[in-house]
């Protein structure tokens, strides 16, 4: 039995936003400020997705790509700064 590539994908990305999470929290926790750290780490994520050079292609597809990235690097580093349940 073959796995749809949009599962895979689907679970690769959901991975990969879990462990990028895991690791941002610990970063940050390491530092004084952890909160201050991650603004820091978000601004720098998100000036990085404005200026990143893409392949050619429609300005609207662009900008959805970029804002996707902003979306999800918003997602993670508030889930990496939220209260951690225990």
């Amino acid at each position: 039995m073959s796995t749809d590539p949009y599962v895979s994908r689907a679970g690769a990305d959901m991975a990969t936003q879990f462990m990028l999470v895991t690791l941002f929290r610990v970063v940050s926790d390491m530092g004084t400020n952890p909160s201050e750290f991650l603004a820091d780490v978000r601004t720098a994520l998100r000036d990085l997705t404005a200026t990143y050079k893409l392949p050619a292609m429609p300005a609207e597809q662009d900008q959805a790509i970029r804002e996707h990235a902003v979306a999800i690097i918003t997602g993670v580093l508030a889930s990496a700064g939220a209260p951690q349940a225990h």
